[in-house]
């Protein structure tokens, strides 16, 4: 192989190790990948371990119930259903009872998180069915309000923590040095799983950077509401500053001027 085509690959692969986040679970662990869903938010894959040295690999229903809360809804599409046994054929994998998962050992973790992986993203653009373009994604919605209050704000704010470099979607200097992290989910273990991340993520630059306030912004908006109840919400509140709630965003006004 030419000289320059393994430096590429050697680089890609090096470049996507760091991009993946692991966070240890009470039956293995979540793994926040760079891939990405069609409305931008990152594939998280739950591996948990089975008897006999087998793992589960699932995304714990997140990409079908994204799907249902855009409007598509496959248990009442038989075209819908068509193409989800096609897409598991393809890639491998199982899907039952709305969830994507596939049974596998240490030794084929690598190709099995792959399948997932692919079959996730296809999965994923079915929203396409029903719209013609990518929904807006929270963090745009979020974004958008911060420019229309005239507000100034630095996106992907890198900020180092006792572990690594966090990047923070928006950073409002001013003197007064917020970061503004959004985040909704389409499942009660994704919103914990999203609060226990940004507060490991708060955490982690405390100690280093104590000047930051830190602002959690989450999406309770409609059907999202109730995911955010017990757990979520009591560890957004334990480890951040402000807690704004979508569905209050005027908030967001008072949490970024105190």
């Amino acid at each position: 192989m030419d000289r320059l085509c393994e430096q590429a690959i050697s680089s890609y692969v090096e470049a996507l190790r760091a991009s993946f986040e692991a966070i240890p679970t009470d039956r293995g662990c979540v793994v926040i990948t760079p891939f990405l869903r069609s409305d931008n938010e990152c594939i998280e894959l739950d591996l948990i371990t089975q008897s006999e040295g087998k793992i589960l690999i699932t995304d714990n229903s997140d990409t079908i119930a994204y799907l249902f809360v855009h409007g598509l809804n496959v248990g009442r599409s038989r075209e819908l259903r068509r193409l989800l046994t096609q897409i598991a054929s393809r890639f491998n994998v199982q899907i039952e009872s709305d969830e994507i998962f596939k049974l596998t050992d240490i030794d084929s973790l690598g190709e099995s998180m792959n399948s997932m992986l692919n079959t996730i993203q296809d999965v994923s653009y079915l929203i396409y069915k029903k719209v013609r373009r990518g929904p807006v994604s929270f963090y745009e919605e979020v974004e958008k309000f911060l420019i229309g209050q005239e507000i100034r704000y630095d996106p992907q704010f890198p900020v180092q923590g006792k572990s690594y470099i966090h990047n923070f979607r928006f950073h409002l200097d001013d003197r007064k040095h917020i970061l503004i992290e959004p985040l909704t989910a389409t499942s009660p273990h994704a919103a914990l799983v999203r609060a226990e991340r940004l507060a490991l993520w708060w955490i982690d630059i405390g100690g280093l950077q104590p000047q930051y306030r830190k602002v959690a912004v989450v999406d309770d908006v409609g059907k999202r509401e109730p995911l955010w109840h017990g757990r979520p919400s009591s560890v957004l509140e334990q480890y951040s500053d402000a807690v704004v709630l979508w569905s209050k965003k005027e908030r967001l006004l008072e949490a970024v001027s105190e």
